[in-house]
């Protein structure tokens, strides 16, 4: 049998649900949200392409091109959401033989190295949109779509992981306070 939590609890004040607290922000919300919208636009996209085919024998030219601008959008907007909820995989033959504390260590160290990657990634990222949009690219198709506009997605998703992560480190941070030990003034020691 399985244990349940009672129904009139609100999640957030169920102990002992991984993900339960809302640590999410708006931020990272709204990033989720766009990317849920780009997944819904890319299915309804390729439904509409696989209709038209099948029954009408007409095919669109713009699908592959605009799924894939989505599918781009999809995965950066929702790394920062990922990563706010914690469903990022992680390699549990290493923690679970950690304390607490050792974890919690090993969550700041590897969040922040990633956050180091993020960063470099970010700068390449913001410096490729920015000569796409010096250089006035567009894509090579009939549409003849002005590449800054899919790429924009690109910094903006890497920024965003970049603040989420900042956000888990000061959370893991604040959590994770050493324990010290506190003699008491009334014991004398032998």
């Amino acid at each position: 049998m399985i244990d349940r939590p009672p129904k009139d609890l609100p999640l957030e004040v169920i102990p002992g649900i991984p993900g339960a607290e809302p640590r999410e922000g708006w931020p990272e919300r709204l990033a989720l949200w766009c990317a849920e919208l780009a997944t819904i636009a890319m299915l309804v996209l390729i439904s509409a392409g696989l209709i038209a085919r099948n029954f009408f024998s007409y095919s669109f030219d713009f699908i592959h091109e605009f799924s894939g601008y989505l599918l781009v959008c999809s995965f950066f907007m929702s790394l920062a959401a990922c990563q706010s909820t914690e469903n990022f995989h992680r390699v549990e033959m290493l923690r679970s033989r950690l304390s607490v504390a050792g974890r919690k260590r090993l969550d700041v160290l590897l969040d922040t190295v990633s956050l180091i990657g993020c960063l470099i990634l970010l700068w390449f990222v913001a410096r490729f949109e920015w000569l796409t949009w010096t250089r006035e690219e567009v894509a090579n198709t009939l549409n003849a779509t002005p590449l800054f506009i899919p790429r924009i997605v690109m910094p903006l998703g890497t920024a965003l992981l970049c603040y989420a992560l900042i956000r888990s480190i000061v959370r893991l941070a604040v959590e994770f306070k050493p324990r010290r030990k506190i003699i008491s003034a009334g014991l004398k020691e032998s």
